[in-house]
């Protein structure tokens, strides 16, 4: 884009347009390379917590803390987002999910939903800002909604006790984060 803005902009070929271009293919080829590592390595990670969610039915701390400080970290150097984006992400998805946390605890007198689920929210808010947030996290209980249900008549245990089975909801916020990524964002 800011190529063509370039060329279409030049009025005579001297060397300072073209010193321009020059510039400005290289900082859009960083940007992409930058976008690209931060891709890579944030698929990497979701898929670590997929897999140990739905082995162990929890997410560790060495895994959510270091996704926050090194989301932080990352838009405070490179400004992925607004680094102010990123800490109102992190703090605002960890507190969401500990309200939720609370009031189902209140109204069922027992726990709905693990506190590393909340911290890997603020990992993923913390890596891309708290607006998309609202739209991971619906796609996350859309996609665990749909997968439980899938799991229940493969192994047809039937609906009888659907709402009182434990279901790990990580995969379902990595997933929604990487989608998100690659084809909103």
């Amino acid at each position: 884009h800011i190529f063509l803005v370039k060329l279409i902009q030049i009025d005579s070929y001297d060397e300072l347009n073209f010193i321009e271009i020059k510039d400005s293919l290289k900082t859009q080829m960083l940007d992409n390379k930058r976008r690209q590592i931060f891709n890579n390595w944030l698929r990497a990670e979701k898929n670590n917590t997929t897999i140990i969610d739905l082995r162990y039915k929890v997410l560790p701390n060495e895994i959510t803390y270091f996704l926050i400080v090194l989301g932080l970290c990352f838009n405070y150097q490179f400004e992925f987002v607004n680094f102010s984006e990123s800490v109102i992400g992190a703090i605002g998805g960890y507190l969401f999910l500990v309200f939720i946390e609370k009031a189902f605890f209140l109204i069922r007198k027992k726990h709905g939903i693990g506190r590393g689920d909340a911290k890997l929210l603020a990992g993923i808010g913390s890596w891309l800002g708290w607006h998309p947030l609202s739209i991971i996290l619906l796609f996350a209980c859309l996609l665990s909604l749909v997968g439980h249900t899938i799991f229940q008549l493969i192994k047809k245990k039937g609906f009888k006790d659907f709402f009182n089975q434990g279901l790990a909801f990580g995969p379902s916020l990595s997933c929604s984060s990487i989608i998100f990524i690659s084809y909103i964002k």
